[in-house]
C-alpha cells in the first residue's frame, strides 16, 4: 500500500471517529458539585454499556453558571456550549429564570433542552423536554394523600411561591364532589392556612409555636432548599411530634436526610419519593438499581434531580439511535442558524421510552411525563403505599394508623365528677391514689375498652369543673379546653356530642343516647273536696242519669195507666166492685224508679207485661250504674290525687312562679341558647333575665337537684341523670317527655388517631350488651337504687259518657219495647170488647191515652162507668 493510501485511510478513520462523537452540554450551578459528578458518571455509563449504537460515543461538555439566578450570564454560558457543537443541553438545575431563558435559546437554535426541574409555569418552549413530573400531576398526589387522611384543615409551610403553585390543587380541589370537600373547610370557614419561611431556623420555631397555640395539628411542608432535619428537631423540642401531629413533606429526596432521630416519635411523617431505595436490607447495593456499580460511591447523597440527570442522559443516548445520520456543527449566538437535525432528534426524544433511576421515562401527547410512580414512605423509610397518575393512591393495609398502647406513656383521661358516671370511691381507713380513687359507669367503660385495645391510662379531674362551652374572649373552657390545649388525650364523661364541640375536638360514636328532660318535685297531695263522692262519674253522666230517671218514671206512669192490666180490684173479695184502682200514680211512679235506683225497692210491683219490661230494663240500668259507681268510688278513696301545676315544657314556659334552669356551660344550656323553637326561645329568655345573685343556672348537677328538692324550681337535665336521681329520691318526678335527642361520646383531640379504634370498641361493647349491663348495674342496682317503689302515678279517672253510653242505650231500648207491649195489650183487650156503640179503635186509644197522661188524674175508676167487668181471677172482661 502506498503512503498516500495510508494517509487517506488515516484521515477517513479520524473523520469517522470525530463524526461518531456526540456532545451533550450541561449547565450546572457552582455549588452543586454532585450534579456535575452524576452527569459525568451517566455519560460514562452510557459509553460503557454502549447504549448509543453505531459506535457513537457521548462527550460531556460542562459549563458552570452562578448560583444566583442570573439569566444574562446563563445565556452567555449557553452560547459557549453552542459554539462547541452540542446536540442537547441539560440544565440549569435550580435557577428558574435562567432555565427558561436557556430553553428559549434552544428553541431558536433547534437544539433539544433536557429539563430536570419542577416547572411551575404552564407554558413551555417547544424544544424543552422535562423529565420532572409537572406540578399539576404531582399536586394531585398530595391531594389524594390529604383526602385519604381526611384532613378537614391544615397548614402549608413554604419557602417561596414554588410551594403554593405546586400545592395549588389543595386550594382548588376542582375534581372533588360535594361529599369529599369537607376536608378543605375548617369550622371557621378557612380552607387552608399558609405560612412563609424566610429565615429558616429562626422561623421554624416561631411558626411552629404559633400553630401549636392555634391548635393546628396537620401540616404540609414545602422546603425545596430547606433543612428537614432542623425543622423536625424544632418540632420535637416543642412536643409537636406526638401522635396528634401529622406532617407531609413535598420533597422527593427523603433518602438524602438523616431521620434516625425521629423514627420512634408518635407523630406521623410522610414523604413521596421517585427513586427506589438503592440498598437492600442487608446494606448491599441493590442489583436492580440502574448503574449501581458506577454510582455506588454517590448513592447515599443522590437527589431526585441528580437521578433525573442520569435518566436524561440515558434518554438522549437511546433517542440518537433512531437518527441515522447525526452531524452537529458549532453554532454562533451572534448569527444563529437553526440545527437542521434538531427537529428529528426532538421527535425521537418524545417517542423514546427508557427505564432509569426514577422508573420508566415516557411522555404523553402533551409532552408531559406520563408513566411514573411515587412511593409513600414514613420516617423509618418504610414503604406504606404508592401513587400513580393512572390509579392514584394505594395504601398498604392500614399502617398509617397508630395503635394505642404502643408507647409506655399512658393516655391522660380528663373527666368530671357526675354520678353515676364518675364518682369518688369511699374507702374509710385507707387512702386511695391514682385510678383507684374513682368508680362509676365511665370507669368500668374505660376498663373494658383498655382490655380490648391494650392501652394504659391515667384519670384526672378537669381543673375548672366544667364540661366545655365557648367563653367570650377565652375560647373554650372545661374538658374541651384541656383537649384543645393537649393537657389530656381523652375526655371520658357524660359529654354530649354537639355541633359546636365537633368543630374543635373529635368524638367517638355515642356510647349512650339520651335527651333533655325536666326534673321537678313531686306535687303535693290534694285534700279531698266536700263533694268528692260525685267524682266517680263525670258531670254529663250525672246529668244524663237524672234525665233518664225522669223520663223512665214518666214512661212507667203513662203505660201503667194506659195498659188495662194495671187496673185492679181494690177489694179482691168483692166480685162486683164499684171502682178499679191503679197503683202507678204520678208519685208512685217516681218513687218506684228511685227505689230501684237506690237498690232498696218498694211495695209497688208491676203487673202488666209492659210495665214489667220497662221495670226490668230500668233495674238492669241501675245494676250497671251502681256497680260502676261503687267500683270507681273505691279507687277514688284509695288513690289520692296529686296537684301538678306543670305537665310539660309548654306549661313551664307559660308560668313564672316556678323557676327553671340548667348547668351553666353544659349542652342543655347551649341547646336553649341556640334553639329556634318558640317555646324554648321563651324559656331561654326567662332564664337569662336573672342576674348572678338570682341566677337560675347552677354549677353542678347536685346543686340543681338540691334546688328542686327545696321546691319552686325545675331542673333541665339529661334523661339519664334524671332517671338516676329519681331512682334514689322518691320526691322527684320527671315532667313531660324528652325535649331533644343526642348522645354521649368520648372526646378526643382534633385529628386523634384513637377515634376510630375507640369507636369500634364501643360498637363491639354495645353488640355484646356489656354497656347495657353496666347501665343496669349503676342505675338500678348500685348506689342506693330501688329506694322508691314503682307506684303508679296515674290517678283514678272519672267515668265519662264513652264508658257508660251502652247502658243508656239499653235503657232507652227497653222503654221503647215496654211502650210497644203496652199498645199490644190495649189492642188485644179492645178486640175482645163487645160494645154497643161502634166507636173506632183509634178514637178509643187516643181517649185512653189522654186519660192516662193526666198527671193529677184519679187512681180509681168506677166500674159502672167502665166498659169492663170482673171475672174470675180478678181479670177484666168487656161488658155486654
Amino acid at each position: 500500500m502506498s503512503k498516500f493510501t495510508e494517509v487517506l485511510c488515516l484521515v477517513v478513520l479520524i473523520r469517522f471517529t470525530f463524526a461518531a462523537d456526540i456532545k451533550i452540554g450541561g449547565l450546572f450551578e457552582k455549588r452543586f458539585k454532585l450534579d456535575k459528578q452524576v452527569f459525568q458518571k451517566a455519560v460514562e455509563l452510557v459509553n460503557t454499556k454502549k447504549i448509543a449504537q453505531n459506535s457513537r460515543r457521548l462527550v460531556a461538555e460542562i459549563v458552570e453558571v452562578p448560583d444566583n439566578d442570573n439569566s444574562f450570564i446563563a445565556s452567555g454560558k449557553a452560547c459557549e456550549l453552542f459554539s462547541k457543537g452540542i446536540a442537547a443541553i441539560i440544565g440549569p438545575m435550580y435557577n428558574g429564570e435562567s432555565a427558561r431563558h436557556v430553553g428559549s435559546m434552544c428553541e431558536v437554535m433547534n437544539v433539544p433542552h433536557l429539563n430536570v426541574r419542577l416547572e411551575t409555569e404552564k407554558t413551555r418552549h417547544s424544544y424543552t423536554v422535562n423529565l420532572y413530573p409537572d406540578s399539576e400531576t404531582l399536586g394531585a398526589a398530595f391531594v389524594d394523600l390529604v383526602k385519604y387522611l381526611k384532613w378537614r384543615r391544615f397548614t402549608i409551610f413554604h419557602e417561596d411561591n414554588h410551594g403554593l403553585i405546586l400545592l395549588n390543587s389543595l386550594f382548588e380541589n376542582k375534581n372533588d364532589n360535594a361529599s369529599s370537600k369537607t376536608w378543605v373547610r375548617g369550622h371557621d370557614g378557612k380552607r387552608v392556612t399558609t405560612r412563609a419561611i424566610i429565615n429558616k431556623n429562626e422561623d421554624y420555631r416561631k411558626l411552629l409555636k404559633e400553630m401549636k397555640k392555634l391548635g393546628e395539628t396537620n401540616f404540609v411542608v414545602d422546603f425545596p432548599n430547606g433543612d428537614v432535619h432542623s425543622f423536625l428537631l424544632e418540632a420535637l423540642k416543642l412536643e409537636m411530634l406526638t401522635v396528634y401531629y401529622n406532617y407531609i413533606f413535598t420533597t422527593l429526596d427523603i433518602d438524602t436526610f438523616d431521620l434516625s432521630d425521629f423514627e420512634d416519635v408518635g407523630g406521623k411523617i410522610r414523604f413521596y419519593r421517585m427513586m427506589k431505595p438503592p440498598k437492600s436490607p442487608a446494606g448491599n447495593i441493590d442489583k436492580g438499581f440502574p448503574g449501581n456499580h458506577t454510582f455506588s460511591e454517590l448513592l447515599p447523597s443522590i437527589t431526585t434531580q441528580a437521578a433525573l440527570i442520569n435518566d436524561a442522559v440515558q434518554l438522549f443516548a437511546t433517542a440518537i439511535n433512531s437518527t441515522d445520520t447525526l452531524s452537529v456543527n458549532p453554532q454562533s449566538c451572534t448569527s444563529p442558524a437553526p440545527w437542521p437535525q434538531g427537529a428529528s432528534l426532538l421527535k425521537n426524544l418524545e417517542k423514546t421510552q427508557t427505564r432509569g433511576m426514577t422508573g420508566t421515562v415516557e411522555f404523553d401527547n402533551s409532552f408531559k411525563r406520563s408513566r411514573f410512580s411515587l412511593e409513600l414512605v414514613d420516617s423509618k423509610n418504610q414503604e406504606i403505599g404508592s401513587w400513580t397518575p393512572e390509579i392514584g393512591l394505594v395504601v398498604k393495609g392500614d399502617k398509617i394508623r397508630i395503635q394505642p398502647g404502643q408507647k409506655s406513656k399512658p393516655l391522660i383521661v380528663t373527666t368530671i365528677l357526675e354520678a353515676p358516671f364518675m364518682m369518688l370511691k369511699k374507702s374509710p381507713g385507707r387512702k386511695l391514689v391514682g385510678n383507684d380513687r374513682f368508680e362509676g359507669f365511665c370507669v368500668d367503660l374505660l376498663k373494658l375498652m383498655a382490655a380490648d385495645l391494650h392501652f394504659n391510662y391515667t384519670i384526672k379531674l378537669v381543673a375548672d369543673g366544667r364540661y366545655g362551652a365557648p367563653v367570650r374572649n377565652y375560647g373554650w373552657n372545661g374538658m374541651v379546653r384541656e383537649l384543645m390545649d393537649q393537657k389530656a388525650d381523652l375526655a371520658v364523661a357524660p359529654l354530649s356530642i354537639s355541633y359546636d364541640r365537633e368543630q374543635v375536638i373529635d368524638f367517638t360514636k355515642p356510647f349512650m343516647n339520651l335527651g333533655i328532660t325536666i326534673l321537678g318535685k313531686k306535687p303535693e297531695k290534694k285534700d279531698p273536696s266536700l263533694f268528692s263522692f260525685l267524682s266517680p262519674f263525670s258531670n254529663d253522666v250525672w246529668a244524663l242519669m237524672l234525665v233518664s230517671y225522669v223520663i223512665v218514671s214518666l214512661i212507667i206512669f203513662v203505660i201503667g195507666r194506659f195498659t188495662p192490666y194495671e187496673w185492679q180490684n181494690p177489694h179482691p173479695c168483692d166480685q162486683n166492685p164499684d171502682e178499679l184502682e191503679n197503683q202507678f200514680t204520678f208519685r208512685n211512679s217516681f218513687w218506684f224508679t228511685i227505689g230501684s235506683l237506690m237498690q232498696q225497692g218498694s211495695e209497688i210491683a208491676p203487673i202488666a207485661n209492659s210495665t214489667r219490661v220497662a221495670s226490668g230494663f230500668w233495674w238492669f240500668f241501675t245494676l250497671i250504674m251502681i256497680s260502676s259507681y261503687t267500683a270507681n268510688l273505691a279507687a277514688f278513696l284509695t288513690i289520692e290525687k296529686l296537684s301538678s301545676p306543670i305537665n310539660s315544657a309548654e306549661d313551664l314556659s307559660k308560668q313564672t312562679e316556678i323557676r327553671y334552669g340548667s348547668i351553666w356551660g353544659g349542652s342543655s344550656h347551649t341547646f336553649f341558647k341556640n334553639s329556634k323553637n318558640p317555646i324554648y326561645e321563651r324559656m331561654w329568655h326567662f332564664m337569662r333575665q336573672f342576674n348572678r345573685s338570682e341566677s337560675v343556672m347552677v354549677g353542678s348537677t347536685l346543686e340543681g337537684v338540691n334546688r328542686v328538692k327545696k321546691g319552686g324550681y325545675a331542673f333541665l337535665i339529661e334523661s339519664t341523670t334524671n332517671e338516676y336521681f329519681r331512682e334514689r329520691n322518691c320526691d322527684l318526678v320527671q315532667i313531660g317527655s324528652r325535649l331533644d335527642s343526642k348522645g354521649y361520646g368520648i372526646g378526643l383531640r382534633r385529628g386523634s388517631p384513637y377515634r376510630d379504634l375507640l369507636s369500634d370498641s364501643i360498637l363491639k361493647l354495645q353488640e355484646n350488651e356489656q354497656i347495657t349491663t353496666l347501665y343496669h348495674q349503676w342505675w338500678r342496682e348500685k348506689g342506693g337504687a330501688g329506694a322508691c317503689t314503682d307506684e303508679s302515678e296515674k290517678d283514678a279517672d272519672e267515668l265519662g259518657m264513652l264508658n257508660v253510653a251502652g247502658v243508656f242505650v239499653v235503657l232507652f231500648a227497653g222503654t221503647t219495647v215496654s211502650i210497644v207491649v203496652a199498645l199490644a195489650e190495649f189492642a188485644w183487650k179492645e178486640r175482645k170488647n163487645k160494645k154497643k156503640d161502634k166507636e173506632s179503635f183509634c178514637r178509643r186509644m187516643l181517649a185512653e191515652l189522654r186519660r192516662a197522661a193526666r198527671c193529677c188524674g184519679p187512681s180509681t175508676r168506677p166500674v159502672k162507668n167502665s166498659e169492663y167487668t170482673i171475672t174470675s181471677g180478678n181479670d177484666l172482661e168487656s161488658r155486654t
